[in-house]
């Protein structure tokens, strides 16, 4: 083979090899690029994980606030239900309540007991607003009231002798205890009154609470004039009011969670809708009545869970003791 060639030879692989490298060097540089983006690529996803174990870590944290929070609402949902009273069925009287807070405790509260051998009292309130805040205010209202521990309604009562004296005063002591123009106290509105089963006289004192309803020989009439709610004004004034049962006569007080109940299609529940079922049943037994609300409340407010909290209170007058 002559020198010629073997120079074509080695010119042609020498660019065969040139070539070879430059191929080579070209896919090094993708592989590095690759490795680039791969890296970053890990990167990302490392933090993303570690974003991903934080969020994991704030929501086991939340769900177990959420779990202790909502252990400690249905505890305290339980204590505000065992306060309530027991119906009450004697050959004098009776008495039924239905209570539907809006969330797990309520604002409203209701509660009736024997102040005295003849003498039965009851009350009704409604705490602004509904949830935890108002169910405390509801709390402390029962804690002031409740007989069992020497209440300010059995002392009122001890001390005035007078009923009309009595229930003013015991609704005036509430409105001591709670008006406080420097705090963000709730205010509250209620009925309380006693019941005299000697002679069928109730004796009442409405604090901004929807009136009393009377239901006798089939027919119905509110007795009540306004007031104001309790914790408003330093000193509103109350005033009681009486009137005389006849045996046969029912007593309704409810909160303005049953009347203000809203239907999208067909608006308010309304007062007189009430009115009109309690009328119907009022020669019924008071727990029919109130089965009677109960479910007319639920077909028209279409779910189970109210916007405000319900109550409603029946009181049947039978004979004079």
């Amino acid at each position: 083979m002559n020198l010629e060639v073997l120079k074509r030879a080695y010119e042609r692989e020498k660019a065969r090899r040139k070539k070879a490298e430059s191929l080579l060097e070209d896919k090094s540089r993708e592989l590095y690029l690759s490795y680039q983006e791969l890296e970053q690529s890990h990167q990302q996803l490392k933090k993303t994980l570690k974003n991903q174990e934080k969020q994991q870590a704030e929501l086991t944290r939340l769900i177990s606030t959420y779990t202790s929070v909502k252990d400690d609402l249905e505890l305290a949902a339980k204590l505000q239900s065992d306060l309530l009273p027991d119906p009450v069925e004697t050959d004098t009287h009776a008495a039924y309540g239905y209570f539907q807070p809006a969330k797990f405790v309520a604002g409203d509260a209701f509660d009736f007991y024997m102040l005295s051998d003849s003498v039965f009292a009851f009350y009704i309130i409604d705490v602004e607003g509904h949830g935890t805040a108002s169910a405390m205010t509801s709390f402390a209202i029962h804690s002031q009231l409740n007989p069992k521990s020497d209440g300010i309604c059995k002392r009122n009562l001890l001390k005035y002798q007078n009923h009309s004296e009595a229930v003013c005063a015991t609704v005036t002591d509430l409105n001591n205890t709670f008006y406080n123009p420097e705090s963000k106290n709730k205010y509250f509105t209620m009925i309380y009154g006693m019941l005299d089963l000697t002679n069928g006289r109730i004796t009442w004192c409405q604090a901004g609470h929807p009136a009393l309803t009377l239901y006798t020989n089939n027919k119905s009439v509110e007795l009540g004039n306004g007031g104001f709610p309790v914790g408003v004004l330093n000193e509103p004034g109350y005033e009681s009011l009486q009137h005389e049962l006849q045996p046969g006569d029912r007593l309704a007080l409810y909160s303005d969670g049953i009347t203000e109940c809203y239907n999208q299609a067909e608006g308010l529940f309304g007062k007189e809708r009430l009115d009109s079922i309690l009328r119907h049943h009022s020669s019924t037994d008071p727990k029919h009545s109130i089965r009677a609300v109960r479910e007319a409340l639920f077909t028209w407010n279409q779910s189970s869970e109210f916007t405000d909290d319900v109550t409603l209170l029946l009181i049947d007058f039978k004979r004079f003791l």
